[in-house]
């Protein structure tokens, strides 16, 4: 599949409103990520996508090595992304290309609800963590997405988890897992459901996920002109006055249900 259209690229999402929200819901959690990283840790990041995300946790951490399965995607973040102290490469989430206890932290976002294999992921992660290390993940939560037993409407997406099927498959690996979800403020959320509620009514026109074969801008191009023929299925304006503002999201232990995205970090035993 060309996970390449699901990459939040920032000069590309800020030119439309929901998904420059998605953008900045991104950073917040790579701003939140960095509060569980000391200045002497050894970070890998799979699925870095951009690279945005591994620019910033660069600036934190001892190392990054940010990996991506797309070669593509990787060259175009070295050009945009240069630090001694980072790295990209090409790696499957699965078959990861390093020894065993070799990082402090891992880091994936918005990442396992795209592999097939996701228990096999967990182990490759656990594997690769040295002890006491610690795995910080983001999700995009089911709850709030889907009705009970659908499908995900996103065609990249093998499944979505709600916060307790989460947790459950995180705990068959890490003994010791905190989930917490990604909320905002009453209008950004206002924003992300009726973005949800879009995607949701145009995929089922497409049961057979045939858009997944048409080119991004293309597709791109009809998406404008639906959204212009159906008023109706725009999001709400956002005041200007805090498009840049990440204190606009926060993460709570509280309301999982109706949070946009599961926030979780588990622990790597100290001791085997």
């Amino acid at each position: 599949m060309p996970l390449r259209q699901e990459h939040i690229i920032p000069e590309r999402a800020a030119k439309r409103r929901s998904d420059y929200l998605i953008l900045l819901r991104c950073v917040y959690a790579y701003h939140l990520a960095a509060k569980f990283i000391d200045a002497t840790d050894r970070i890998l990041e799979i699925g870095s996508g951009d690279g945005y995300g591994a620019f910033h946790l660069a600036t934190v951490a001892k190392s990054v090595i940010a990996c991506d399965m797309d070669s593509d995607v990787l060259q175009e973040s070295r050009r945009r992304y240069s630090a001694p102290q980072l790295r990209f490469l090409a790696s499957d989430a699965v078959a990861l290309p390093f020894p065993s206890e070799t990082f402090d932290v891992v880091v994936a976002f918005q990442v396992i609800e795209h592999i097939t294999g996701d228990q096999e992921f967990l182990y490759e992660v656990n594997r690769v963590l040295k002890r006491g290390g610690r795995f910080i993940l983001t999700t995009p939560n089911r709850e709030l997405r889907l009705k009970p037993g659908q499908t995900p409407f996103n065609p990249h997406h093998v499944r979505e988890y709600s916060s307790e099927q989460l947790q459950t498959k995180l705990r068959s690996v890490f003994p010791q897992v905190e989930v917490c979800g990604v909320r905002a403020n009453a209008e950004v959320e206002a924003i992300e459901r009726a973005r949800v509620n879009w995607h949701r009514r145009l995929a089922a026109f497409d049961p057979f996920n045939l858009r997944l074969y048409v080119p991004v801008a293309l597709k791109n191009a009809l998406l404008n002109v639906l959204r212009g023929l159906f008023a109706s299925e725009r999001a709400p304006s956002l005041d200007q006055s805090s498009r840049d503002d990440l204190s606009l999201f926060s993460c709570t232990s509280n309301d999982l249900h109706d949070a946009m995205d599961l926030f979780a970090v588990c622990r790597r035993p100290d001791t085997v």
